[in-house]
């Protein structure tokens, strides 16, 4: 996959030793390995970089790189939130967390996907260890990690992988394009189906979108950037998403947004 290799090589010789100076208070502190920041977009298109580079070299020469990358794109929506990769019930991807592991100690687990304009942007997190429950242990730090990921697009010029981006779905050919027999876990539907809870949405699409923003630390500004909206509309959107929520105060607002995101999540 000379494509992959040449979207690797030219991220990581921009963007990689900044990286790994960024990473060092999680590989210190939370025994990281392996930090990785994806970008997929709809029409196909795929980047990333990552902070062991060794292992992401080796990942896109290699033809088997990419086998996982039709699972991802077709569960990409249900993927948002966070997942941790040894849920996964995909060959491509099992071969990949595989190689990872017994060539380069990386563990792959944690993962979170976000939403953006075209698309989705995803992090995902490696240990040395494969013990799934120091990998589920970092959902204790989801906060910090959120924080951690707001300052990383902030000092890292991130936009380098929009730049960099390869069509995969042309690498791959027509099977890319179809849809899984196993399709990803949806945790959502599997427990609120088993509490017998039916949960209505009661915000509109874009309030929704308002909504991912706001609860990333986004301002209006930025949420307007974000949305191509203005300013004023992404305030007017606010304003009756607090009068849906009875809420007087954006620091209320926001708790209680938080409070309701796993049920409210689709």
């Amino acid at each position: 996959m000379r494509a992959t290799y040449e979207m690797n090589k030219n991220i990581s010789k921009r963007i990689g030793d900044k990286i790994t100076k960024f990473c060092k208070p999680l590989v210190d502190h939370l025994k990281i390995n392996h930090f990785y920041h994806i970008v997929f977009t709809h029409s196909g298109h795929f980047a990333a970089a990552g902070l062991h580079m060794e292992w992401h070299e080796c990942l896109f020469s290699n033809p088997e790189g990419t086998l996982c990358l039709p699972y991802i794109y077709h569960n990409r929506e249900k993927l948002e939130g966070f997942f941790f990769s040894q849920t996964l019930q995909n060959n491509g991807w099992e071969k990949m967390s595989c190689m990872a592991s017994q060539d380069f100690n990386v563990n792959l687990g944690l993962n979170i996907i976000q939403k953006i304009p075209g698309g989705i942007e995803g992090f995902g997190f490696g240990l040395k260890t494969n013990d799934p429950i120091q990998h589920m242990a970092l959902l204790n730090e989801l906060p910090l990690l959120h924080a951690f990921l707001n300052e990383y697009k902030k000092q890292i010029k991130t936009n380098i992988l929009f730049e960099n981006l390869v069509d995969v779905a042309s690498l791959i050919g027509p099977s890319f394009f179809e849809v899984p027999k196993k399709p990803a876990p949806n945790l959502r539907q599997l427990i609120l189906g088993k509490m017998k809870i039916k949960v209505e949405n009661p915000f509109t699409r874009r309030e929704s979108e308002v909504i991912e923003y706001l609860l990333e630390g986004y301002s209006a500004s930025q949420t307007g950037d974000k949305l191509f909206l203005s300013k004023r509309t992404i305030e007017h959107h606010i304003e009756r998403i607090k009068d849906k929520l009875d809420c007087t105060s954006k620091l209320e607002l926001i708790q209680k947004l938080r409070k309701m995101k796993f049920f409210l999540s689709q």
